[in-house]
C-alpha cells in the first residue's frame, strides 16, 4: 500500500524520521531515516549529494564528510533548506538521534 507523502501537519507517519534530500529546498531524490547510524550505502541517496534535510522537533542529525561516521562533522537540530558551502554535496554518513540522548 502507498501511505502517501507529506508530514500531515506535524503527524510524522511511522514515527519521527529525518528526511534527506539531494537538492536544496527539499527537492530531488529523498529518503527518510529513523534514529540510528547510517553509512554511505544506507543513506538512500547518492554519495556527496545531500543538500537539504527535514528534522522533526526533538531530534538531531550529525553529518560526517567520510563514511562510517568519520572525518569532519557538524550537528543540525532543525530543518535545513540548503546546506552551506563546505557541506553541500559533501556528506557521506550520518547519525540520527533524539536531542539530549
Amino acid at each position: 500500500g502507498n501511505n502517501g507523502g507529506g508530514n500531515g501537519g506535524g503527524n510524522w507517519p511511522g514515527g519521527q524520521k529525518v528526511t534527506l534530500y539531494e537538492d536544496c529546498n527539499y527537492g530531488g531524490k529523498h529518503n527518510s531515516l529513523g534514529v540510528g547510524y547510517y553509512d554511505l550505502n544506507q543513506l538512500g541517496i547518492d554519495n556527496d549529494a545531500l543538500s537539504s534535510l527535514t528534522i522533526p522537533p526533538g531530534y538531531s542529525v550529525t553529518l560526517y564528510k567520510d563514511d562510517h561516521q568519520k572525518g569532519v562533522q557538524t550537528t543540525l537540530t532543525a530543518n535545513t533548506q540548503c546546506l552551506t558551502g563546505s557541506w553541500n554535496d559533501k556528506v557521506s554518513s550520518i547519525r540520527v538521534f533524539r536531542t539530549g540522548y
